[in-house]
């Protein structure tokens, strides 16, 4: 027990440690996109996970444009997938607010301790490229 109590600790303290620069990272990323495009919108007002951003692409398919990341080294997240194979609007996105066409546009990108600006820069370059051509 004062093994795992020490363990718990130590998570603790690290989480702590990571989640200011994540947040950061995180919060530049978003200025930095909406600042270039203004339709882009975060999912959820408050106190938000430092790790996470939820944006709104008005307009943009969200399943093409989360293969395009993917083709240029991006991991995100749109929705979940139903047994049929097609996309589902994220359920919880639906609950806050969102329309189902709002929904199908979101998409989640997640940080880590490990991410860097450099990290965070190339995103952007690959979303400002996709966001020009559709447009």
């Amino acid at each position: 027990i004062a093994t795992m109590a020490q363990g718990a600790c130590y998570v603790t303290q690290e989480l702590l440690m990571f989640q200011e620069p994540m947040r950061a990272l995180r919060d530049y990323f978003e200025q930095q996109l909406m600042q270039k495009h203004p339709t882009v919108t975060i999912n959820g007002q408050g106190p938000r996970i430092a790790n996470t951003s939820n944006l709104c692409f008005q307009d943009v398919d969200g399943e093409a444009l989360l293969m395009y990341l993917d083709l240029h080294g991006v991991a995100a997240s749109l929705g979940s997938a139903c047994s049929s194979g097609a996309i589902e609007p994220s359920r919880v996105l639906i609950n806050m607010g969102l329309t189902r066409k709002q929904a199908l546009a979101s998409l989640r990108f997640s940080l880590s301790r490990y991410t860097t600006k450099e990290d965070i820069d190339h995103t952007l370059h690959v979303m400002y490229k996709y966001l020009e051509q559709v447009r």
